[in-house]
């Protein structure tokens, strides 16, 4: 039957509009032939939760559908979205009805397949933590190391620093050193001068004094001779007067 507006024939009287009988509301919507809003039994999964709005894929390929038995209409909204309030496709009502469950073998099935998406899902977490914590590792060390050579270079400025220190005083040491060295032999060679002219001072003055000692001695000889020669002069006058008086 079709389900579009029938033209009104012109004999028929307008007939009086009256407000359409009023239905319960539609049931809240659920995943398909399921006993609870956030278990899928298509694939068991935990998933999908309708308060924080999480849509997942059934692992038997099937979609999550939200209660439209008849047409299965895909609705991945959640709770209180527009998408529940749906029209059916081929014209029916929705319905709270599902698919009849699964048999064993499939709920086995889906059971193994939901177990080892788990297991994918946990081997991918473990392995995006094992990455995450190889790379805060190489981060760190790539910081200690960073942090290893700002310190070895500021170690190796000190040792700079140091060694031209160490080089400085070094050479104010020889420059001090050569400056006693010269003030030494400045000394010894005044000491060395002084000695030479006290021992020719001496030298000197033991002449002189020989000098005089020989002139004195002379002297002395020249009075001796003077002395002698006298008293001959003085006995020969006498004599030369006494023989005069004897006469």
């Amino acid at each position: 039957s079709s389900s579009g507006p029938q033209p009104r024939s012109a004999a028929s009287p307008p007939r009086r509009r009256s407000s359409p009988p009023r239905s319960p509301p539609p049931p809240p919507p659920r995943c398909y032939a399921a006993h609870s809003p956030t278990k899928c039994r298509g694939c068991r999964a935990q998933r999908f939760n309708y308060r924080n709005k999480v849509p997942h894929t059934c692992s038997l390929g099937k979609p999550m559908y939200m209660g439209c038995a008849a047409c299965e209409y895909a609705n991945r909204g959640g709770v209180g979205t527009a998408g529940n309030r749906h029209s059916c496709p081929r014209g029916r009502r929705p319905s709270a009805a599902g698919p009849p469950p699964p048999s064993p073998t499939q709920q086995a099935a889906a059971d193994r397949a939901a177990a080892a998406q788990r297991q994918r899902a946990a081997d991918a977490e473990r392995a995006a933590a094992r990455a995450a914590e190889q790379a805060a590792a190489h981060a760190a060390r790539q910081r200690q190391d960073a942090e290893t050579r700002r310190r070895a270079d500021r170690a190796a400025a000190a040792a700079a620093v140091a060694a031209e220190q160490e080089r400085e005083r070094i050479a104010r040491l020889r420059e001090e050193q050569a400056r006693a060295t010269a003030d030494a032999r400045l000394r010894e060679e005044e000491a060395r001068a002084t000695a030479e002219a006290d021992r020719r001072r001496r030298t000197e003055l033991k002449r002189v004094a020989a000098a005089a000692r020989e002139r004195r001695e002379q002297a002395e000889d020249v009075a001796a001779a003077a002395a002698a020669t006298h008293r001959g002069l003085v006995a020969a006058l006498v004599a030369d007067y006494v023989r005069d008086e004897k006469k």
